[in-house]
């Protein structure tokens, strides 16, 4: 397993986690926020990847 994997989901993605953690957790349990709030981050967290998988068809059909 290479450094730059273990710095990225683990490190880099720690609040993420203790946030979710939180939500999930914690007092008051509000299940429908940790939902809404879990669903918007994977939301923008697909979107990320769609958009670089586009940029990067993009380079390799069309060279610059």
């Amino acid at each position: 397993m290479s450094f730059s994997i273990i710095l990225v989901f683990g490190i880099l993605l720690l609040p993420l986690y203790l946030v979710i953690a939180g939500w999930i957790l914690g007092k008051p349990r509000d299940y429908r926020t940790a939902g809404l709030g879990v669903v918007f981050m994977i939301s923008i967290v697909a979107v990320l990847i769609a958009g670089t998988f586009v940029v990067s068809l993009t380079e390799f059909i069309l060279p610059s």
